[in-house]
């Protein structure tokens, strides 16, 4: 077995294999048993348990089982070759289930996989819990479907429930340190003037180097880089709104140079700032 394969979040494109959206009607249980592929389970209404069974030692912990509690608008992923049970606690309750491989060019039954950053079994959205029931429900009418695209459409939308669950695992994107948000209010301030990486380490009294560490940690992106998103951001603006030149708005949004500000407009917004003037005349 390959032990070293790992898929970023970020290169994750779904194969969808089942969904179910219903509502129980009596106690129910699934297992013991054992998925080929991953499972995500959306708690809808009512009370769950998951039940790790004799884990691998190479799963988890030395325990003989874990169990987890799961409540309304918590998403559970079940990985594949894991030995567990899935039961309700009460009577009624609601779930929608979306069955999966994250990627159709890995051989799952022949590789050990990591996924990064490393799934969590329960996953909360109770703040948006709304928009994660509309997503498992929109996955469910085209599985049920023969619209064109069906198969793409469904790995589309796995795809962002996927990208919404790995938004709440990896630190950087819990609340912002006081530290950075002073850092952001700074960069936006001053953006269209002079301002490096050096410019933040003068102001707020750090080093270059833990600047970066700092940015790379909070935010997963470099100081240049959240310079330049500001300043495209804002950029957008002028060319969009107030028809202002590239030349024009390269200069007011702290660029130098028009063509390497171009290039920059490219990367960030993905069309140049051509191609957005153009578009705007025909609006």
């Amino acid at each position: 077995m390959d032990y070293n394969k790992i898929i970023q979040i970020k290169d994750i494109l779904p194969q969808v294999n089942m969904v179910n959206y219903f509502t129980l009607r009596e106690v129910s249980f699934w297992g013991p048993r054992v998925i080929t592929d991953f499972e995500m389970i959306l708690i809808r209404e009512g009370t769950f348990l998951y039940e790790i069974l004799n884990p691998a030692s190479l799963v988890l912990s030395e325990k003989k089982t874990e169990m987890i509690k799961l409540f309304p608008a918590d998403v559970l992923i079940i990985p594949p070759g894991e030995n567990h049970r899935f039961s309700a606690v009460q009577e009624k309750g609601a779930i929608s289930c979306i069955h999966c491989l994250p990627s159709t060019s890995i051989p799952w039954d022949t590789m050990m996989v990591c996924l990064h950053p490393q799934p969590r079994y329960r996953t909360s959205f109770e703040d948006d819990q709304k928009e994660m029931d509309d997503l498992f429900r929109k996955c469910n009418d085209l599985f049920k479907g023969y619209s064109n695209y069906r198969n793409e459409l469904m790995g589309t939308v796995c795809r962002e429930i996927w990208l919404r669950c790995a938004s709440k695992w990896e630190i950087r994107n819990q609340s912002l340190s006081p530290r950075m948000q002073a850092m952001l209010l700074y960069i936006q301030k001053h953006c269209t003037g002079s301002l490096t990486r050096q410019n933040l380490s003068t102001q707020f009294n750090l080093s270059p180097e833990y600047i970066n560490s700092l940015f790379k940690k909070e935010l997963g992106i470099s100081p240049t880089d959240c310079i330049n998103r500001e300043r495209i951001l804002m950029a957008y603006g002028y060319l969009h709104r107030d028809g202002l030149s590239v030349s024009e708005t390269a200069y007011k949004c702290g660029f130098s140079d028009p063509f390497y500000f171009s290039r920059v407009f490219k990367k960030i917004l993905g069309i140049t700032p051509a191609t957005l003037m153009t578009r705007r005349y025909f609006q």
